[in-house]
């Protein structure tokens, strides 16, 4: 019965939709046929695509700022919790950036877990992209009574396991 009710729904919609393209008053119609397509979300593109962040124009006084190493390689990691984030970076799912120490390169990373725990830290999942793709994903546990953050990074690209340790400066 739902199908048939679905199927209903479906071809009134189509027909009323048609019968709007089709009529002598067009231009209304056209108007009205746009909106509906806008609210239905029947765009080509997507709606609701993350603005760029510009992490060069971002303040950064704002970041908790982390140094230490990735395996061997020396690294700055800015992070910034969802209460202080601007709309900006809310809107965009960022909550900062991973620079090696040794190149002028920021990596964008969106956090995709936060939990805290009782005994003092925050257990978190970041996303790491290189451009528009998922580079490496950071998992570790951000000291709250410490300063550190500890974990393991996972590169995409070939499945590799690194441990990271980073210590907060201020």
């Amino acid at each position: 019965m739902k199908k048939v009710f679905l199927f209903a729904t479906l071809l009134i919609t189509s027909a009323f939709l048609y019968s709007c393209t089709c009529s002598d008053n067009r231009n209304s119609n056209r108007d009205y046929l746009d909106d509906m397509k806008n609210a239905l979300a029947l765009e080509s593109t997507p709606m609701n695509i993350a603005p760029e962040v510009d992490w060069d124009n971002v303040d950064l006084s704002k970041f908790m700022k982390y140094e230490g190493f990735i395996g061997d390689e020396g690294i700055t990691l800015y992070y910034q919790s969802w209460n202080e984030r601007s709309d900006e970076l809310k809107d965009s799912g960022y909550c900062g950036f991973l620079s090696p120490k040794e190149a002028p390169f920021k990596f964008p990373m969106k956090e995709i877990s936060n939990e805290p725990n009782p005994g003092g830290f925050n257990h978190v999942i970041l996303e790491i992209y290189r451009g528009d793709e998922l580079y490496a994903t950071l998992e570790g546990d951000i000291q709250g009574r410490g300063d550190g953050f500890n974990g393991t990074i996972t590169y995409v690209e070939n499945g590799e396991k690194k441990q990271f340790e980073l210590m907060q400066k201020y």
